[in-house]
C-alpha cells in the first residue's frame, strides 16, 4: 500500500528535546485529525472573495453572512466518511470519536500502539533539556495514499503535553522627547496625529455616522494607561479626555496596570492614542486576548504563538474546534491567574476593521497551521471585515525566535532554523497571508539618519506605471545608536503563492529590479505572495508612556493608522447607505493611483543591505505606496 507523508504539529520541539525512550504501547494519546477541505483551495476560493471585493464584480460589497461562510467551507461528506473508516480500521470505537461542530475535524483517543499503526510511525518520549518537560511525539506521520486528499493535518498530544511558546521580543525602540509642547508641531522630525492628518489628508473630525466598529488586537500583558491617554489627548484631541477604548476581553483578557515596566504599555498606548485621536468620535475596541499566567517583569519576551488563533476562535465559533493544543494556549487553565473556563468560542462579533500589530516568523509554525489561520482572514473578508496587519521591524528577517533580540531573524539555508543572523530571508506572519492588507513602513526624508541624501534632486519624478509619487517619503530605515539597523519588513512568503490580484504588479517589480534581485535570488521565494501592500509612516511617533513623552519607531505603528483611515472611509460609505469596504487588496492593486508611490530607499537584513529596494510601482518594501485620503474617499464612495 502506497503511503504519503501528512502534515502534523511539532512546534519545533525536537530542537530542544532529547530522545529518552520508545513509549509503551498502552500509553494513551489524544489525536485530532483535520479533514482536507477541497472547498478551501483553488481558484474557486479566490473567485468567491473577489466576487465581493473586486470593484469590477457585479456582486461587489454583497458580503456573506457567518452562516453562508460556514456552509461554504464545510468539508465534503466523502472526506468525513473516508477518514472515519480509516480511524475505525485501527480498532478505535465510535464512542471514542467526537466530530467537531463544523464538521472540520475528528477528535479521538487511541493508545500509542493504535496511533502508531494508524500513522505508520513510531512514538518516542523526548525530554526538554531546559525544563525537564516530557513530550511524546514522532518525527513523521504517514497515511494511505488514497486518503491524502482527505487528511490535511494530524495532532497527537499526550498526558505530558503542554503549550511551548516560541519567544518573541517586541521591545520597541524609543527616544525621550525633552520638550513636548514644541515637538508636537515639528512634523519634519516627529510624527503626531496633526502631522498624519497633514501628510495623508485625513479629515480633522469624522462627519456623520460613527456607528462602525474598529478593533485593535492586543495580547496578554500589553495594556494602555488611562493617565497616558488623557495626557496625550490634552495635546492632540481634547474632546477625548476621559474617554476610553471599549474592552472586549477574550480568554481571560484583562487590564494590567500594576507592573511599572514600560514595555507593558508601549504598543497599546501607541495604538489607542493614535487610533482614537484619528477616528473620534468613533469608538475603538480593545480586543484583549489572554490570561494572567506567567506574569513577570520579563514576560513581554514570552508571548505564546496561539493568541491570534484564540481571538479568531472567539470571532468564529466553528473555528474554535480547530485550535491546536500544541500551539494555542489550552483552556480551561487552572494555574494561578489562568482562565479556568473553556475557550471563548464565537462570543465576540467581529469589528468592521481589525488592526493587528504583532508578527511572528512563518518558520515557527507548521504550514498547515498557517493555512488554517490564513483561511480565517479570508472568511472575515467574505463577511466584509477589513484585516490590517503590520510587518516586522527587521527588514527581510522576521521577529527574533529567542530571548536574545540579537540572536538573528533569518533562516539557515541547510536546516531551516530561524536563529541565525545570516542566511535566507525569513518572512513574517500574518503579514504574508494573502487575505490581509499588510502595512509597511515609510518615513519622511527629513527623518532619515543614514547620512545619505535620499531626496531626489528632481521633485517631479515621473514613473511610467505610477500616477502619483510621494514627494517627501522614503522607505523606513533607521540606524540605532549601537550601529544596528531597523527597517521595514517586506519580501515574499515561503508558504503562500502569489495571489492573482497582485500577480501583474509583482511580476513587473521583479523585471524592473532583475539586476539586483538576481544577486540575492537564492535568499527568497520568487513565487511567493509579496508584501507589504501599502505603507505608512513608521518613525518618531510621539507617544505618552508612564507620564513621559517618548518618540517610538516601528512599522507596527503604521497598521493602526492605515486601519483608522479605513474606519473613516467605512463611516463615509455608511452615511451614503453603502456597505463596508471589506477586503481591500483587489481594489488597491487595480487602482493604485489612489495612493502615493514611495520610490526611494530600501530595507535590509540577513547580512544583505540593501535587500529589497523601493521603486516605481509595487515593491517589497513600501508596497503600492502611502494613502491619500481625498483620492481614496472619492474612489470608494463612487463604488456601489
Amino acid at each position: 500500500m502506497a503511503l504519503r507523508k501528512v502534515a502534523y504539529s511539532t512546534l519545533l520541539l525536537l530542537q530542544s528535546y532529547a530522545f529518552a525512550a520508545s513509549r509503551r504501547r498502552i500509553t494513551p494519546l489524544d489525536l485530532t485529525q483535520w479533514h482536507r477541505n477541497e472547498n478551501a483551495h483553488g481558484d474557486d476560493l479566490l473567485t468567491s472573495l473577489l466576487g465581493v471585493s473586486d470593484p469590477d464584480s457585479s456582486t461587489y460589497g454583497q458580503h456573506w453572512s457567518a452562516r453562508q461562510v460556514m456552509e461554504r467551507f464545510k468539508p465534503a461528506q466523502k472526506s468525513k466518511l473516508s477518514t472515519l473508516d480509516w480511524i475505525r480500521s485501527a480498532g478505535i470505537e465510535d464512542s471514542q470519536i467526537v466530530p467537531s461542530a463544523d464538521g472540520g475535524y475528528l477528535d479521538f483517543q487511541a493508545t500509542v500502539d493504535q496511533a502508531a499503526r494508524l500513522l505508520n510511525t513510531t512514538f518516542q518520549t523526548y525530554t526538554n533539556s531546559d525544563t525537564g518537560e516530557k513530550q511524546i511525539t514522532s518525527e513523521d506521520y504517514y497515511v494511505p495514499g488514497d486518503l491524502f486528499d482527505h487528511v490535511a493535518y494530524v495532532v497527537a498530544t499526550s498526558p505530558y503535553s503542554g503549550s511551548t511558546p516560541i519567544r518573541r521580543n517586541f521591545k520597541r525602540q524609543t527616544t525621550n522627547v525633552s520638550n513636548p509642547p514644541g515637538a508636537i508641531y515639528n512634523c519634519s522630525q516627529y510624527t503626531t496625529p496633526l502631522c498624519l492628518r497633514k501628510q495623508y489628508g485625513i479629515p480633522p473630525k469624522m462627519v456623520g455616522s460613527a456607528n462602525g466598529t474598529f478593533g485593535i488586537y492586543e495580547q496578554a500583558w500589553q495594556n494602555w494607561l488611562a493617565s497616558d491617554l488623557d495626557t496625550f489627548f490634552q495635546y492632540f484631541a481634547p474632546e477625548l479626555v476621559g474617554k476610553r477604548p471599549k474592552m472586549e476581553l477574550i480568554d481571560g483578557g484583562y487590564s494590567q496596570t500594576d507592573i511599572p515596566n514600560v514595555n507593558f504599555f508601549k504598543e497599546a498606548n501607541l495604538d489607542f492614542q493614535y487610533a482614537m485621536a484619528l477616528t473620534s468620535p468613533q469608538t475603538v475596541t480593545n480586543m484583549q486576548v489572554g490570561d494572567m499566567v506567567r506574569i513577570t517583569e520579563e514576560v513581554y519576551r514570552h508571548l505564546p504563538l496561539g493568541h491570534l488563533n484564540l481571538m479568531l476562535a472567539a470571532l468564529d465559533r466553528y473555528y474554535c474546534d480547530s485550535l491546536d493544543p500544541d500551539i494555542d494556549p489550552p483552556y480551561p487553565d487552572d494555574q494561578p491567574g489562568g482562565y479556568n473556563h473553556s475557550a471563548d468560542c464565537g462570543t465576540v462579533r467581529p469589528p468592521d476593521v481589525l488592526s493587528i500589530s504583532y508578527t511572528f516568523p512563518e518558520a515557527a509554525f507548521p504550514p498547515e497551521y498557517l493555512h488554517r489561520q490564513c483561511l480565517e482572514y479570508l472568511k472575515l473578508g467574505l463577511m466584509g471585515i477589513t484585516v490590517v496587519v503590520s510587518v516586522s521591524d527587521f527588514g527581510v528577517g522576521s521577529p527574533p525566535g529567542s530571548d536574545d533580540a540579537t540572536a538573528g531573524h533569518c533562516l539557515d539555508k541547510d536546516t531551516g532554523a530561524f536563529n541565525t543572523t545570516t542566511g535566507s530571508f525569513s518572512p513574517s506572519f500574518p503579514s504574508s497571508c494573502p487575505w490581509v492588507t499588510t502595512v509597511g513602513g515609510s518615513q519622511l526624508y527629513t527623518q532619515s539618519n543614514t547620512g545619505v541624501d535620499l531626496e531626489p534632486t528632481d521633485k517631479n519624478i515621473v514613473c511610467a506605471n505610477s500616477v502619483h509619487i510621494s514627494q517627501n517619503e522614503t522607505a523606513w530605515y533607521h540606524i540605532m545608536s549601537d550601529g544596528s539597523v531597523v527597517s521595514g519588513g517586506g519580501g515574499f512568503s515561503n508558504v503562500f503563492p502569489v495571489p492573482t490580484y497582485q500577480r501583474e504588479k509583482v511580476s513587473w517589480y521583479k523585471k524592473a529590479e532583475i539586476a539586483h534581485l538576481s544577486t540575492i535570488d537564492e535568499s527568497f521565494n520568487a513565487t511567493g505572495r509579496g508584501y507589504p501592500d501599502v505603507s505608512v509612516q513608521a518613525e518618531a511617533y510621539l507617544t505618552m508612556i508612564n507620564g513621559q513623552m517618548k518618540a517610538l519607531r516601528g512599522s507596527s505603528a503604521s497598521a493602526p493608522v492605515f486601519a483608522s483611515i479605513v474606519a473613516l472611509l467605512n463611516a463615509e460609505r455608511a452615511n451614503a447607505g453603502k456597505s463596508r469596504l471589506g477586503f481591500l487588496n483587489p481594489a488597491l492593486y487595480a487602482n493604485d493611483g489612489i495612493l502615493n508611490d514611495v520610490v526611494t530607499g530600501g530595507n535590509e537584513g540577513c547580512d544583505v543591505d540593501p535587500a529589497f529596494k523601493a521603486t516605481c510601482g509595487w515593491d517589497a518594501v513600501t508596497g503600492l505606496g502611502s494613502p491619500d485620503y481625498a483620492r481614496m474617499r472619492k474612489f470608494f464612495l463612487d463604488l456601489p
